[in-house]
């Protein structure tokens, strides 16, 4: 032991140590250049961006702010028209048809007169439910009219099919035609008032507000829809609206873009301002400057430099590469020749040539599990591979081409290169959900197009879960179980997917429901599904379940459950839980 502390104490002060060569000579050269550029450029441009952010964020929340509170105070004037207005009681209630008509005539007179007041709105709406007479009211420098007919065609379809948003609380944003409205319904038993708005109108005092000559400011909903935004930039720079805006952040491939946004607190989307970062840090060329001095200056210090990495590192280095060349090229007697050098480096090949004399002797071994490795991927492929569905797809396609379907036949052809693309490269361990779902979905499109009105399906996932890791093809096994045993000819199946967290015995999971509407299972091979027995059907035996169940137990020994049942009224019903794996 105490020998041993010795060595230790030795080691920390050997001028032979490499660690101490590296670190000198890291000081020497890198040292004097991060402290200059790191605070002349770095420091100097993040000051810059918060500063830009700062401002920019002001503005934003401020206009913002400004949306909101004309919202809701069009919002509060609805309500209160609604409540407490004479003329409008008089139309709910159609005392008389004289009463009426001459409520009906004030009722419009004053909505003509009230949208006046409202500078961001639109338009005003009035419908009675007793006579189904719809009565509108505009400003006359607003609403074009294919806004007037996607708005008015709207409400109509909305309030005739009593669709839950006129009954719901608050503003709701609907996409028409290309363009985004904002709709707010009070309705009461016999009369609906509202108002609407488009959406990309209210950008427009922003447009005076200079955000470099590529910036600019726009509307993201919360389903990632963009509203008056450089839709060709935002594809071309990739650039990501979908982070959190309580803080600013850069993004961009090409370009990047300062992002700061704020969302609003009386609709489903937000306000977003995206600054170019060459804007921003345009003005500290002089920095730049500067660090192109220091790194000259610097280039005197680096012969020295050299010659003490050459001797102390790059040699002792370069031995070893000679030597790995030599394995590399066939030569499993090659070896790192003794010589006086670090410490470390004595280690090194010592141990280097230990591990070549048990790698030579271990070669025949390594070669065999290779080899059991490729039989072992060979027959997943061959699994995977499901004839009966290829030449059914083939067949689809061939019968598309024939009634000249030319744009289902390329989805057709588009959807199957895909299927085959992900079966062909699923043999690692595990995948990220995103892409198992993408694959499911896409095998999915292929059964609609197959089984067209007589099948439907849903995906429903949590958004966190999609980077979670699981094993390959486990989704889909499942999925074309319920495929080839629930479709039939003579009614139509619906078939849902949905993926959840829980939590089970103290450990996140991952909670997946594959549920269909057809017979469901018999109850003879419900009983052998949920003891885990192989299932054996005419064709030998059905390998697909049993080898998913057999999977996730090698991967996941008893952290895994899989259960089957008949649900009701009818259907197949999957659960599988299994442990959350983050990528």
């Amino acid at each position: 032991m105490n020998k041993k502390g010795k060595q230790q104490v030795k080691t920390k002060i050997s001028w032979n140590s490499i660690r101490l060569k590296l670190v000198i000579g890291f000081l020497v050269l890198i040292v004097p250049l991060l402290i200059l550029i790191i605070y002349s450029n770095y420091h100097a441009m993040d000051v810059a961006r918060e500063e830009v952010a700062e401002s920019n964020d002001k503005m934003v929340t401020l206009y913002m702010g400004t949306i909101d509170s004309t919202l809701k105070t069009v919002e509060e004037y609805l309500i209160n028209t609604a409540t407490f207005d004479h003329d409008i009681q008089q139309l709910e209630y159609f005392l008389s048809e004289k009463d009426y008509t001459l409520a009906k005539i004030r009722a419009q007179s004053k909505i003509k007169d009230h949208i006046l007041m409202f500078e961001s709105i639109d338009s005003l709406f009035l419908y009675s439910n007793h006579t189904g007479e719809f009565t509108e009211a505009f400003k006359l420098d607003s609403a074009p009219y294919k806004d007037r007919v996607n708005a008015r065609n709207y409400i109509r379809h909305v309030i005739n099919e009593d669709s839950l948003e006129v009954n719901e609380k608050g503003w709701h944003l609907k996409a028409i035609d290309g363009e985004h409205y904002l709709f707010r319904y009070i309705k009461t038993s016999g009369v609906v008032v509202g108002a609407w708005l488009n959406l990309e109108t209210l950008l427009t005092p922003l447009n005076l507000i200079d955000f470099g000559e590529i910036g600019s400011s726009f509307f993201v909903t919360d389903a990632g829809e963009t509203v008056g935004a450089p839709t060709g930039l935002l594809e071309k720079n990739l650039i990501n609206l979908t982070g959190n805006l309580d803080n600013y952040y850069l993004s961009g491939s090409k370009d990047k873009f300062l992002i700061v946004g704020q969302p609003s607190t009386m609709a489903n989307f937000s306000l977003v301002a995206m600054i170019p970062d060459d804007k921003i840090t345009e003005n500290f060329k002089s920095q730049k400057q500067i660090a192109t001095i220091v790194a000259l200056g610097s280039l005197l210090i680096i012969p020295l430099s050299l010659f003490l990495l050459n001797k102390g590192v790059l040699a002792p280095l370069q031995n070893i590469v000679y030597a790995m060349k030599r394995i590399g090229s066939g030569n499993l007697d090659a070896r790192i020749p003794k010589d006086v050098t670090s410490e470390e480096f004595q280690l090194v090949n010592h141990t280097f040539n230990q591990m070549m004399d048990q790698i030579k002797e271990l070669k025949i071994n390594i070669y065999e599990e290779r080899i059991l490795k490729q039989k072992t991927e060979l027959q997943f492929l061959q699994y995977q591979i499901n004839p009966h569905f290829f030449m059914n797809t083939l067949n689809i396609i061939f019968n598309l081409a024939q009634v000249k379907k030319h744009d289902l036949v390329q989805e057709m052809t588009l959807c199957l290169v895909r299927y085959f693309r992900y079966t062909l490269n699923a043999n690692t361990d595990f995948v990220l959900l995103k892409d198992e779902l993408t694959h499911v979905k896409n095998y999915l499109r292929i059964q609609e197009l197959r089984f067209p009105d007589r099948f439907t399906y849903q995906v429903d996932v949590e958004d966190r879960l999609l980077n979670t890791e699981l094993p390959p093809v486990v989704i889909q096994t499942f999925v074309e179980n319920a495929i080839k045993y629930a479709i039939n000819m003579d009614y139509s199946i619906h078939l849902s997917i949905r993926v959840e967290s829980a939590n089970f015995d103290m450990e996140d999971k991952i909670k997946i429901i594959i549920q269909d509407t057809g017979v469901g299972f018999p109850e003879a091979v419900l009983t052998d599904l949920n003891t885990g027995n192989r299932i054996r059907g005419n064709q030998g035996k059905h390998i697909g379940i049993w080898n998913v169940q057999r999977r996730l137990q090698l991967l996941y020994p008893d952290r895994v459950s899989i259960s089957f049942k008949n649900a009701i009224p009818s259907g197949a019903w999957v659960e599988l839980m299994l442990p959350e794996r983050q990528n």
